[in-house]
């Protein structure tokens, strides 16, 4: 009987060109060698990438710009910046404009655009620095406070604005941003006053929540306006709490502290405009961690379910 030679050939092309099918599908190849396993990866860009929009870390920065305002939340690709200090800049003296010091830091860390500037109400160490943010980085919304103020400062605001191409979208009910992990709520005041106090009255209150830290920007809020807010946030908590009007006391600033049972409190003072005595003892009297931003630029960070505070 002959052996049919044909049969052997026939089987070697056909493992031959399984093994092509399995090579052409881009399958991952392994080499064994000893007791390790080196799998080999598609080619291609092997850095990290940059943070995706809700990577689950939350940074904060109270910055270091005397008795005036400036913070900026982060949580991946999304930047608040809430106020900007003044533009004191003074070469001669050695001050440098707040806005400058908020770019540089926002250089530092890779910061190119701002998704939403909350400018929290018309006093110059508010919002004096905006034309220099709007020079220096990408703002993509701008929310400002129902009211209007007359003095060259406002008009700077209204200049820089316009030279911007940027048209304010005006707060006067509650607002809420959901992006990034984050629920950001912006609080209004409720009614009308003409008080000569309009721009502590009118301040806007911003409520960042995320997954591992919650902060209350209390702006310069006092008296009624605080009974508002109180009643607003509904029994809610903080870990932080930005302490409003720069450490001034009242007698409604306690009643703030207790609503909102902070673990952390920051206040926005200097040397020459301290916070008051009686606010410190306070915070120090129900145990709450303070800092003064006359000491430092303040920074907070959620990350690996892990909520730390330094200055």
């Amino acid at each position: 009987m002959k052996k049919n030679l044909l049969l052997p050939f026939v089987a070697l092309i056909l493992i031959v060109a399984s093994l092509f099918t399995l090579s052409a599908c881009g399958t991952p190849t392994t080499t064994t060698e000893g007791s390790d396993i080196t799998t080999t990866a598609p080619t291609g860009d092997t850095t990290d990438p940059t943070p995706s929009v809700g990577d689950g870390k939350v940074n904060v920065k109270f910055f270091k710009v005397g008795k005036a305002n400036a913070t900026l939340i982060r949580s991946g690709d999304l930047a608040i910046l809430v106020d900007t200090g003044e533009n004191d800049d003074d070469d001669a003296n050695g001050k440098q404009d707040d806005g400058e010091k908020i770019l540089e830091y926002l250089a530092e860390k890779g910061v190119t655009e701002i998704d939403y500037l909350i400018v929290s109400q018309f006093n110059k160490n508010h919002y004096g620095a905006v034309g220099t943010i709007l020079e220096g980085v990408t703002v993509k919304n701008v929310i400002e406070p129902k009211y209007t103020k007359t003095g060259n400062a406002y008009d700077e605001y209204r200049a820089a604005l316009a030279k911007a191409n940027m048209t304010p979208e005006v707060v006067s009910e509650d607002k809420t941003i959901t992006a990034a992990g984050l629920t950001v709520t912006i609080y209004p005041a409720k009614s009308t006053t003409s008080s000569a106090d309009q721009d502590e009255y009118y301040s806007l209150v911003v409520s960042v929540e995320s997954a591992g830290m919650d902060i209350l920007i209390a702006s310069d809020i006092f008296g009624a306006r605080i009974n508002e807010i109180i009643a607003s946030l509904n029994g809610k908590k903080y870990d932080i709490l930005q302490v409003p009007l720069h450490g001034a006391y009242n007698d409604k600033v306690e009643s703030l502290i207790d609503a909102v049972a902070p673990k952390y409190a920051v206040v926005f003072a200097s040397a020459n405009n301290p916070a008051d005595p009686r606010t410190l003892k306070l915070l120090s009297d129900k145990d709450i961690t303070t800092f003064i931003t006359m000491n430092g630029s303040v920074e907070g960070k959620f990350k690996n379910d892990v909520l730390t505070v330094k200055q």
